[in-house]
């Protein structure tokens, strides 16, 4: 008798861990068909070689990106970090802009984006290595005496996880930014399944990591930011859907942020990404001028509070 409840036993536990490697196997096969699906190529709208700027390119990983560098004479540089699903033609207004207030601008289309190579852009966590490598080839080519980074969506994300790294870096702004990768693609999907979207987190930064690493899966732009001097300007639209003021966007982690040098600017009426346009072609003129000004206070050593 005790034999045979013994051999039921591990029957039953045979049964169960069997059960739980294919519960596993389907869910990491499953999470990761749907991630990749969420990061196909994007091509966009390529500028022509008429663009003004100069071409540049460097590597980020296994594929080469294609930028441009517009400048020669201002006063700093900005390194400029797209978002998802965007390309260098759409932040020509942003970037003129800047240009017009004595900034040169390096900008660039992310990995498996526009004129860049790449099959798929990979994941959310690309737009670290992406800029990464950008700045890199910036501080090496180029000589400022101050470096800015400016970025949107998952690129203002990146441009405040650069904090966290060896480069020299004078002011950020982050516009419209999310907090984290697992934050940016977990709560939005709360929406859709609610709660049951929690069931595959494991099996999200498990794919996650191994695509980009745990360092860059888990790197939270409110702690790279607590955790360095440098000051940031954190823009928000009110009316933002996609990165909204409630929840996993930067701004929505506000009360997380001790450091000094962090600026807080709320558009009202605005969204995402039209919060940088004036809806007839340019950049928000208002916005610009207090991105301009911002760079310009901590070129001096200085940042204020709006």
């Amino acid at each position: 008798m005790m034999s045979w409840n013994k051999n039921k036993l591990r029957k039953g536990l045979s049964i169960v861990l069997v059960s739980l490697l294919l519960y596993a196997t389907v869910s990491f096969a499953v999470t990761k068909a749907v991630y990749d699906a969420c990061f196909p190529r994007y091509e966009g709208t390529v500028s022509s070689d008429r663009e003004e700027g100069e071409a540049i390119s460097f590597v980020s990983g296994g594929n080469r990106l294609a930028g441009r560098f517009y400048g020669g004479g201002g006063s700093a540089l900005i390194v400029m970090a797209p978002g998802f699903r965007a390309c260098r033609e759409d932040y020509l207004p942003l970037v003129r802009a800047m240009r017009a207030r004595d900034w040169d601008v390096l900008l660039y289309d992310a990995t498996g984006s526009g004129a860049s190579e790449g099959e798929t852009s990979v994941g959310f966590s690309q737009a670290l290595l992406d800029l990464d490598a950008a700045l890199t080839f910036a501080q090496e080519e180029y000589d400022y005496p101050c470096t800015f980074l400016l970025g949107h969506s998952r690129g203002g994300w990146a441009a405040c996880g650069m904090l966290t790294s060896e480069h020299k870096i004078d002011g950020v702004v982050a516009v419209s930014a999310l907090n984290s990768p697992m934050e940016a693609v977990i709560a939005p999907a709360t929406r859709y399944v609610g709660p049951l979207a929690y069931g595959n987190y494991p099996f999200l930064w498990l794919y996650q990591s191994f695509l980009f690493g745990s360092r860059a899966v888990d790197l939270r732009a409110d702690e790279a930011i607590n955790d360095s001097a440098v000051p940031v300007l954190i823009v928000q639209g009110e009316e933002d859907a996609d990165a909204p003021v409630d929840r996993y966007s930067l701004y929505s982690h506000r009360e997380a942020l001790r450091s000094d040098g962090v600026t807080l600017l709320l558009r009202q009426g605005k969204g995402h990404t039209d919060l940088l346009f004036d809806g007839k072609g340019g950049a928000d003129a208002e916005l610009a001028d207090e991105i301009s000004d911002f760079f310009v206070r901590c070129g001096q050593g200085k940042y204020w509070k709006l």
